[in-house]
């Protein structure tokens, strides 16, 4: 969590700079947090921990960590008193709980600014102003946040040496989605990250000291990054609601509707169990080959190589809740981007629809996640052949009455 600068603050310039699934359609460039969520988006419920091991870098040689830590002059470090080592020592289970306890160091570093950050797989440095200022969860939250630096510490140094900054961007909130992972998973507060980073960027402003936003999502990116990441973690409500029309919602399509609000969350259910009914038949499995991702090949190919029939396919998807962020404009009821798992729900938009569109809306974001892209197709080109196929011959009948 960098602020402006460091430099002549004491501290070596060889120091790592450190510091929903709001997914956009395809006609629209994705954010930092599109990205970041779609990274995490392969972690399926329950198994989080095991997905941390698997993309966890292996720890630095110990000739590596002391040439690490001889980059900071030893006149810098702060020798803590008994009420911050206190603090310090509640971060013990976060470091186990990313298998750094026996070879990553926290030190005090002495600063003007409330600032935490990584040294190169030797260990995570802060500052005497931060350890006062935060309370002990919220110094947890941030040191979980630092060493998430290192999973991606190639690819951070390569962006900000680019200027490629919405990817340095992206990985300050991956970083911030182990943190949440690693509070969760503690039984601690996963909100204490953002009151953390509240925190130290007050302090840091009023000392002429901002964030510089090229590096560094903002409180507001971060905030609704951190509510997506949570949603993408929980488990599901048992809410007993499956109120399918033509036939009833699987047990694994109920388990990723992760959208809070009843009305829409069963309108949502509702709309993918009729969807799947009309996925079956052989007009509307026609969509798959007639629309192509962006290498040119059949989306048939992609439900081919994954042995899936389109309403098999349609079960492994997720539904969140986007209301209120970017992805929810005033005309847009879904929204998703080519090769994720995640579709976001517009709810005031989406309860708003009548028989058949919101099945014609899931089919169509379900064709992006196939890797449809559009511009070309329009988007109202891709909704009116789905409508067609998997609709045509029941449009004209009564409304289901949703």
């Amino acid at each position: 969590m960098p602020p402006r600068s460091l430099r002549g603050r004491g501290v070596s310039a060889a120091l790592v700079a450190m510091t929903f699934l709001w997914l956009a359609p395809a006609s629209w460039a994705a954010s930092p947090g599109d990205r970041a969520l779609r990274y995490f988006a392969a972690a399926r419920p329950g198994g989080w921990d095991d997905y941390l091991k698997l993309i966890r870098p292996a720890a630095a040689s110990a000739d590596r960590r002391s040439r690490s830590l001889a980059l900071v002059r030893k006149q810098d470090l702060i020798a803590p008193s008994a009420e911050r080592q206190a603090k310090l020592s509640a971060l013990d289970p976060v470091l186990e709980y990313l298998d750094r306890d026996t070879v990553v160091e926290v030190k005090v570093l002495r600063l003007g600014l409330a600032w935490a950050g990584f040294l190169e797989g030797a260990a995570v440095l802060v500052s005497d102003r931060a350890v006062d200022l935060l309370t002990a969860e919220e110094l947890q939250a941030v040191v979980a946040h630092e060493l998430g630096h290192e999973y991606f510490a190639g690819e951070y140094e390569a962006a900000r040496n680019t200027k490629r900054y919405d990817t340095v961007k992206e990985i300050e909130l991956r970083c911030d989605a182990i943190s949440i992972v690693t509070m969760r998973h503690l039984g601690l507060d996963a909100a204490a990250l953002l009151s953390a980073v509240a925190k130290l960027t007050k302090f840091n402003e009023g000392r002429g000291f901002p964030n510089n936003p090229n590096l560094v999502p903002s409180l507001e990116e971060r905030t609704n990054f951190s509510r997506a990441v949570r949603a993408l973690i929980e488990e599901p409500r048992a809410t007993g609601q499956t109120a399918a029309v033509a036939s009833p919602a699987s047990p694994a399509i109920v388990s990723r509707v992760r959208i809070p609000d009843d009305r829409t969350r069963s309108f949502v259910r509702r709309a993918l169990a009729n969807a799947r009914a009309q996925l079956v038949g052989e007009s509307c499995r026609q969509l798959f080959s007639e629309f192509a991702d962006s290498s040119g090949r059949p989306l048939q190919e992609s439900l081919d190589a994954r042995r899936q029939q389109p309403e098999e396919y349609l079960a492994t998807l997720f539904f969140y809740d986007g209301s209120g962020l970017p992805g929810c404009r005033s005309t847009v009821a879904a929204a998703t981007s080519p090769g994720s798992q995640v579709v976001l729900i517009c709810g005031d938009q989406f309860d708003q629809q009548r028989w058949p569109d919101g099945e014609v809306t899931l089919i169509h974001e379900m064709l992006h996640t196939l890797g449809l892209g559009e511009n070309p197709p329009s988007s109202s080109e891709i909704s009116r052949q789905v409508r067609m196929r998997c609709f045509g011959h029941r449009e004209q009948r009564e409304s289901l009455g949703r």
